[in-house]
This record gives structure tokens, sequence and C-alpha cells, in this order.
């Protein structure tokens, strides 16, 4: 079984006041062409996908577009994601 394995993306999240979505979709498309090259069992992102409770709609939508490009990519490829806190407390 072949599994990519990612961390703590935290989509949205700024860098004293810059918007980082620009660095942020890079990563995504870095992402999709190693899905594209090595053809895993499964994708686990262990950690925070986005930055806060109430992301943007341009960050929802990257990461929605990543989702569908990646399941296209590699239909078979189960997607596991596990947070590791409860935004709503942030």
């Amino acid at each position: 079984m072949k599994i990519i394995s990612t961390s703590d993306w935290h989509i949205g999240n700024l860098f004293h006041g810059n918007d980082r979505l620009p660095e942020h979709k890079h990563f995504l498309k870095w992402l999709l062409t190693q899905i594209e090259e090595q053809r895993p069992d499964a994708l686990l992102v262990a950690g925070d996908v986005f930055d806060n409770s109430n992301p943007s709609a341009a960050t929802q939508s990257a990461y929605y577009e990543f989702l569908a490009d990646a399941t296209q990519a590699c239909p078979h490829m189960q997607i596991i994601t596990a947070l590791d806190r409860v935004l709503d407390q942030a």
C-alpha cells in the first residue's frame, strides 16, 4: 500500500496580514503532480486543512478544486483527514 502523508496545510493562513493563498495553491499543484506520478492508495492529511473555522470562499474553492482534480487523477485513492484541534476553540 502506497500512502502520501502530509500535515497541517492551514490553507487561508495570513502572514503579517499578507494573503498566502498563492503559496497554498502552488503547494496543492505540487501535491497533485505527486499524486499523478506516484498513484498512491491513500492521501493522509494529519492536521488542519484550513487555518480557521470560517475559511474564505477563495480558500474553500482552492481546496475543493484540488479534491476534484486529485479524485480525477487517481480515482482509487482514499483521502483521509484527521484534524488535530477543534477550530471553534481557537
